[in-house]
């Protein structure tokens, strides 16, 4: 890059001090030599005087920049600032492109929130998976307390109005286990009851009934296994999750290229617009020298100087520009504002033969949208299968087994246990519903075609935009050489249209014109530069596949807490 004539015109026209100079000396000379003698070799003498300058001047300069170069590598190298991915110094930060990108994807804001959003996701996938293991529950009641008048049965069938006066205090533990294969739910119970019948003031009579260990199921028949669907489901939203925790970090990628460039851009024009400013002060002072021997009318010095009025008004907006591009990525790194920043552009394009039919296939592959397909399609199978057990015989079996006693004391209470059984078994069969379960079900079917079809039109879609994002990717991998060999064509023009204005062989009208055709060329190339790395972290998004190292792309879990 050091090598573009755009480099070489800085160099060369690197001070607008020296560019003073050298146009005050053009001027003394065109005012020693009489013009109406030579005057020729008036312009030809201030010429060479001005290479000579710039020769003597250059060396120096060079060895300047040298010096400077060595020192800001020693600060650092030796700075304590070792955080990976960029070279921070006392004053400034220097980011490459790369550099950046891991920045972001560690600490800026975006990063942060793609890391929260999937650290949420995760916690409620592990608070769903710990629904599936045992569970212990200690229940109780203490105390209950129970004092009213109550309709009481009499023996011979009589009722009548009694006032019942109790505490009821209970303790029970519990181990409840789901069976998400049959949708029902084991459970293993200990627990111990207690009432206090209050008499009266004098007297009062306690019950104590335990049931040391009692076993229980219960399991749902012929019904819809609402676990089984949701395991399924939530499976499949995990996977989600991770694949759009690696998407998020590549949409970082995206986004912070998209800045650094505007960066780079920014930059790009602020040092174009502080050459052109430096290159028409000369043009201006060289064209006042001509015009006060007679040599130019006024209108073309007037056209220099608005050229160089117009330079001006084109640096300070171009600064200002950069100052806010600057702002904006230092924001974006989560950097302070207060450091200098300075960024290094890549210095070369990876030139990649992509197959398109491999591309989609990796894309299917390695997506979220993937597994969002499949899990539409299971939501819309759910359904159909609820909508049909909806009209079928429906049954709910449960059964227990253990032991208990009564007595008035705890001690008593766990001797000379006794055996407790219960089962039963219900069942509902739908007989008339007036076509409502037929309904559902059929509308629960054609909702599985509409999500059939939607994925099918997104599954199509996605391969369009992955066909015609490879072949903008190939495009401008040969734009970018295009547009560097049409920056350094303009570059030469542009020397060639200078030198020729500054021996008098074109006018001021055709060297702005190659003034212009510079400037647009130059602006063409670092935006294709710049739309060519987008684009390329944008189909790294597109297919989460790496195409330089041929193999999917992935990202280190943030951890939970």
């Amino acid at each position: 890059m050091n090598n573009h004539p755009f480099y070489k015109i800085r160099a060369r026209f690197g001070s607008t001090r020296v560019l003073r100079s050298i146009a005050v000396l053009r001027s003394a000379v065109a005012h020693t030599i009489p013009v109406t003698l030579t005057p020729a070799f008036t312009f030809a003498l201030a010429l060479i005087l001005t290479l000579s300058l710039t020769l003597c001047i250059l060396p120096a300069s060079a060895q300047t920049a040298s010096t400077s170069t060595s020192t800001s590598a020693s600060a650092s190298a030796s700075s304590g600032f070792n955080a990976p991915g960029y070279a921070f110094d006392e004053e400034t930060i220097t980011l490459t492109l790369d550099d950046a990108i891991r920045i972001a994807q560690r600490q800026s804001p975006a990063a942060q929130i793609a890391m929260s959003r999937y650290q949420q996701r995760s916690w409620d996938f592990r608070a769903f998976r710990a629904q599936l293991y045992p569970r212990l529950v200690l229940q109780g009641n203490v105390p209950g307390i129970n004092r009213t008048i109550n309709p009481i049965t009499q023996g011979d069938g009589t009722v009548e109005f009694r006032s019942q006066n109790q505490l009821r205090s209970s303790v029970n533990l519990a181990v409840n286990q789901s069976i998400p294969l049959t949708g029902g739910n084991l459970f293993v119970q200990s627990g111990i009851n207690r009432v206090d019948l209050i008499l009266d003031e004098a007297a009062n009579t306690i019950f104590y009934q335990s049931s040391p260990l009692v076993v229980g199921l219960n399991q749902p028949l012929f019904q819809f296994n609402n676990q089984r669907w949701n395991i399924r489901t939530e499976d499949l939203r995990g996977e989600i999750t991770d694949k759009q925790f690696h998407e998020s970090m590549e949409e970082v990628a995206i986004e912070n290229a998209r800045r650094f460039f505007e960066v780079y851009i920014a930059k790009m024009n602020v040092e174009n617009a502080r050459l052109n400013v430096a290159i028409n002060d000369t043009i201006y002072t060289v064209s006042g020298g001509r015009y006060e021997v007679g040599r130019i009318a006024e209108n073309e010095l007037l056209q220099t100087e608005l050229a160089l009025l117009n330079a001006e008004t084109s640096l300070a907006n171009a600064q200002l520009e950069y100052d806010r591009a600057v702002r904006n990525l230092k924001l974006h790194l989560n950097l302070p504002q207060d450091v200098p920043l300075e960024v290094i552009p890549p210095t070369g394009v990876a030139q990649l033969s992509i197959d398109v039919d491999f591309a989609v296939a990796e894309a299917l592959k390695n997506r979220s949208d993937r597994f969002a397909f499949d899990l539409q399609e299971m939501e819309a199978d759910r359904e159909i299968s609820r909508a049909r057990h909806a009209s079928r015989l429906s049954a709910n079996m449960s059964a227990t087994f253990g032991l208990n006693q009564r007595a008035d004391n705890i001690p008593d209470v766990y001797r000379e246990l006794l055996d407790q059984q219960t089962f039963n078994v219900t069942f509902q069969i739908p007989i008339v519903q007036w076509g409502r379960a037929s309904s559902e079900l059929r509308a629960a079917e054609a909702q599985r075609r509409e999500v059939e079809t939607a994925i099918d039109l997104q599954r199509r879609s996605l391969e369009q935009d992955i066909y015609f994002q490879t072949l903008r990717f190939l495009q401008l991998q040969t734009q970018v050489a295009l547009a560097a060999k049409a920056d350094t064509i303009a570059g030469r023009r542009f020397e060639v249209a200078r030198n020729r204005y500054l021996i008098g062989n074109i006018d001021i009208t055709n060297f702005l014109i190659a003034q212009a055709e510079k400037d647009n060329a130059r602006f063409a190339y670092i935006s294709t530069l710049s739309d060519y790395w987008i684009s390329y972290y944008q189909f790294r998004r597109l297919t989460m596949y790496d195409f330089e190292r041929n193999e999917e792309i992935g990202y280190r879990r943030p951890e939970m807490r």
